[in-house]
């Protein structure tokens, strides 16, 4: 079965994930580890190809012979894109949430991604979604994980830091 591209229906499967994860936290609890981190690389792994797109879509629109259906097309796509980034990580929002301190050992096997979606050559949604991440892990994690974790997150996001703002 070939791979889904179309930016409406990752939408959709993301969003259907999160309410997926949500609607039965004890269900969703029964998800083996080995699951939920393939789930999660998956995630990570999307918005990684989606942002990838949107940067290739950005460097189309800078050659001289676009004329403006074109770059409009092109700027829609990246729209759509960005809708696509938010709600793969209010999908990763989602496993934070109902996992908790039990999901940061899972978080940090992608540890290598997160860094991507931080570096200084990424594209700001990239890192609005890493925000949103870590926001949740503030909003469902215990104060000694938090302790660990902040590090790793001040980090880079003193890098990101002049463009967080304009995250927001």
């Amino acid at each position: 079965m070939p791979l889904e591209e179309a930016p409406n229906s990752l939408c959709s499967f993301a969003i259907c994930i999160e309410k997926c994860l949500k609607t039965n936290k004890d269900l969703t609890k029964t998800i083996t580890p080995q699951m939920l981190k393939q789930m999660y690389r998956t995630l990570l792994t999307c918005l990684k190809e989606s942002a990838e797109g949107m940067e290739a879509r950005n460097e189309f629109m800078t050659e001289h012979d676009k004329d403006d259906e074109d770059v409009e097309e092109l700027k829609e796509q990246n729209e759509q894109e960005a809708t696509v980034s938010t709600h793969i990580a209010d999908a990763v929002g989602a496993l934070v949430e109902v996992y908790g301190d039990d999901f940061i050992p899972i978080l940090e096997t992608e540890y290598q991604t997160l860094n991507g979606l931080l570096s200084v050559d990424s594209l700001d949604i990239q890192k609005r979604a890493a925000l949103y991440i870590f926001c949740d892990v503030v909003d469902h994690c215990s104060a000694n994980v938090l302790q660990k974790q902040l590090q790793f997150f001040i980090a880079h996001f003193k890098n990101a830091a002049s463009n967080v703002t304009d995250l927001v």
